[in-house]
């Protein structure tokens, strides 16, 4: 078998060809030995960064409500029904 006479793979390797010489071209367009190096960073970046931030300072869990509800349960005070604990679920389920 001549894998010479198959007209497709000596088309593909002849686009390959060209599209790699056309990025190595465009690429190297305004390069300059020696040059340096330059990164923008979008003002949108630079809101997330800070809201990020920001988040990451917050705690994770609200100590003075976990007291409130402690002192509740200890008192006797805090009493869910087992309805309204079914609901609570079943909203978040779906």
């Amino acid at each position: 078998m001549d894998i010479n006479s198959i007209s497709g793979a000596s088309r593909v390797h002849s686009i390959y060809a060209n599209s790699t010489r056309v990025s190595r071209q465009a690429y190297g367009k305004g390069a300059k030995a020696g040059g340096s190096d330059n990164v923008v960073i979008s003002n949108q970046a630079m809101d997330f960064k800070s809201v990020l931030e920001a988040v990451s300072k917050v705690p994770d869990v609200r100590e003075e409500k976990v007291t409130e509800v402690q002192g509740r349960m200890d008192r006797g005070e805090y009493i869910v029904s087992s309805a309204d604990i079914a609901n609570r679920i079943m909203t978040f389920t779906f």
